[in-house]
C-alpha cells in the first residue's frame, strides 16, 4: 500500500511549527514509530531552516514543497523537498568535524546538513527546472 501527502510552505521560519505539526499528523495517521517520526522532523527543521536563512537573495516570497511518499509493504518514506532557491549542493558543504568538542573551536555551518544526512537512510541533491531537489528515503525497522 502507497500513501503521498504534501506540504507546501514560505520561506519564514514560522512555517516550521506548520511543517511539525503537519509531521506529527503523517505520524499518527501512518503508524511511524515515534523516534523516525523525530528523525524525519529534525532533519526537515534543518533542511528548511537552511532553505529559509540561506536560499533567497531576495527578501520577496517563496514556495517551498515537501512531499511524502509512504510505502508501507516495504516500510520506507520518501520524502523530496523542492525550492527556487539559489543552488546549493549539500554535498559541496565542508563536512564539519564532530570530534570537537569545545564550541569556541568549532567551526560555524554545516552541522544541520550533516545532522540532516545521518538521519536518513538516503540523502541526494539534483538541480532540475531551475529548483533545488533534496530526495530523502527513511526505512522503518520494526525495532524503532
Amino acid at each position: 500500500m502507497k500513501f503521498q501527502e504534501s506540504i507546501t510552505l514560505t520561506n519564514k521560519l514560522e512555517e516550521l511549527h506548520k511543517l511539525a505539526v503537519f509531521i506529527e499528523q503523517l505520524n499518527r495517521k501512518w503508524k511511524i514509530p515515534a523516534k523516525i517520526g523525530m528523525n524525519i522532523d529534525l532533519a526537515l527543521e534543518e533542511i528548511i531552516t537552511n532553505t529559509i536563512h540561506y536560499g533567497y537573495s531576495d527578501h520577496l516570497p517563496h514556495f517551498i514543497n515537501v512531499e511524502f511518499n509512504f510505502n508501507k509493504s516495504v516500510n520506507e518514506i520518501w520524502i523530496k523537498v523542492v525550492d527556487d532557491g539559489n543552488p546549493f549542493n549539500p554535498y559541496s558543504a565542508e563536512i564539519p568535524d564532530v570530534h570537537v568538542t569545545e564550541v569556541a573551536k568549532r567551526k560555524v555551518g554545516g552541522l544541520g546538513i550533516y545532522l540532516a544526512a545521518k538521519l536518513m537512510d538516503k540523502f541526494e541533491y539534483e538541480w532540475i527546472d531551475n529548483k533545488n531537489v533534496l530526495t530523502l528515503r527513511k526505512i522503518i525497522e520494526d525495532n524503532n
